[in-house]
């Protein structure tokens, strides 16, 4: 229909198994082609995915709106630089400067370590 070719990668994949699709086949149908013709790259990635097919233990319902946000930003921050050579790159891919991106993950790591002491 859109002769468009692309690549779904392994979390995604993954996470789409996972999902139990209240709306069977046609919501299926549906999210794929709003990525297909939604998604700039080759490859829909897990960060693509809508929200809502997120696993249940990954979901956090009682979290604030500015929690789930950082949460967000989280998971697509270490996507962009688990498939990117460098944090620069990382961060050019992400549309920020470089020193925010630094300072974002210095942050995560003292909150990390804070909730595990």
């Amino acid at each position: 229909m859109y002769y468009v070719q692309k690549r779904i990668s392994n979390k995604a994949k993954q996470m789409l198994e996972a999902y139990q699709w209240p709306g069977n086949v046609r919501e299926l149908r549906n999210m794929v082609e709003n990525m297909i013709v939604s998604i700039p790259g080759e490859t829909i990635e897990a960060h693509h995915l809508p929200f809502h097919t997120y696993n249940e233990d990954e979901k956090c319902d009682y979290l604030p709106l500015k929690k789930k946000v950082e949460q967000f930003e989280q998971r697509l921050v270490k996507e962009t630089i688990q498939h990117c050579s460098s944090l620069r790159q990382a961060a050019k891919e992400l549309g920020i400067d470089h020193s925010t991106l630094i300072k974002k993950l210095k942050r995560w790591e003292c909150k990390e370590r804070e909730e595990q002491a």
